[in-house]
């Protein structure tokens, strides 16, 4: 009896002990100076383009607002990111990657006095 409940303990914990990782969605908007150039969205977009050379993006969509007429719809941002990792922990060390840091601190922080970042599990 004692192996019985002990199996069925070991059973109800497999599914927690083993579960697979769940991707995380990193989507960033970035609002430009009023006095932006067209040069100042590409180069935004050509920092973040950098970004793919970091091993732990799996995936990473770079683009402008599709314009709505929804009120809605936010379409005021100038930059849409959307980077995808495996887990959580490739995330964390996404954010302190080297090349993060540096293109952030001088070529993002720089160019876009705001910014919104959400983080989805699926």
């Amino acid at each position: 009896m004692k192996q019985l409940i002990i199996c069925l303990y070991l059973s109800l914990l497999t599914p927690i002990a083993f579960a697979a990782p769940k991707p995380i969605q990193h989507v960033v908007f970035c609002w430009l100076a009023e006095d932006h150039s067209p040069a100042d969205v590409e180069a935004v977009k050509a920092g973040f383009a950098a970004f793919s050379s970091i091993p732990q993006i799996a995936n990473m969509v770079i683009g402008a607002p599709l314009p709505s007429e929804r009120d809605i719809v936010d379409d005021s941002f100038h930059v849409g990111v959307v980077m995808e990792f495996n887990k959580a922990e490739d995330l964390e060390a996404f954010m302190v990657d080297e090349t993060h840091k540096k293109i952030t601190t001088e070529v993002l922080a720089p160019l876009c006095p705001r910014a919104v970042v959400y983080d989805i599990i699926e």
